[in-house]
């Protein structure tokens, strides 16, 4: 747990050089670098239930369904453009806490993990033609609530808006 503690703080001094109105990163890259976005989206939510007790899951011994669920999530997005090469990076920080009664007994779990979503190198060839390659969310087709037409992401994620969709590493071109 000592490690997940040391992320967070890592995580959270890495977005304080973005709080000023002209952050650091931005004063650093001056001259450098022709764009550079970041956006930071924090999502919580919290899950209270009371798990039926019944012949199939007596106590909640069976399915361990957790009572009280409470899940914190850091979501920046970060691009950097240069000439004809654009970075882009979706690292994310996710803490949950859980508790349940099994059996009369009540438990608790928390965890947390530090990873990268997504994340794209992207080279313009021309005005029409480019070339990508990174994990990414690639998500076309009709489909609302799943995408059948879509060969690498059947799942659209609007089953639980809550959750990203993670990326998966594909090779692009487009014009």
């Amino acid at each position: 747990m000592h490690s997940l503690h040391v992320h967070f703080l890592l995580l959270v001094a890495l977005l304080s050089l973005f709080s000023e109105k002209r952050c650091f990163a931005e004063r650093l890259l001056q001259g450098i670098v022709v764009d550079f976005d970041y956006s930071v989206r924090l999502l919580s939510y919290t899950l209270l239930q009371e798990p039926a007790t019944n012949l199939q899951n007596s106590g909640n011994t069976i399915f361990q369904i957790p009572e009280n669920r409470a899940v914190f999530e850091l979501r920046p997005d970060f691009i950097l453009g240069y000439k004809n090469i654009d970075i882009s990076a979706k690292p994310r920080l996710r803490y949950q806490w859980e508790r349940r009664e099994v059996g009369g007994i009540s438990d608790e779990d928390e965890s947390g993990e530090l990873f990268v979503n997504e994340w794209l190198v992207r080279f313009m060839a021309s005005d029409r033609l480019f070339f990508s390659y990174g994990r990414e969310n690639l998500q076309w087709g009709p489909g609302w609530l799943s995408s059948p037409s879509n060969p690498f992401f059947y799942s659209n994620g609007r089953l639980n808006p809550e959750l990203e969709v993670p990326g998966k590493d594909l090779p692009s071109s487009r014009s």
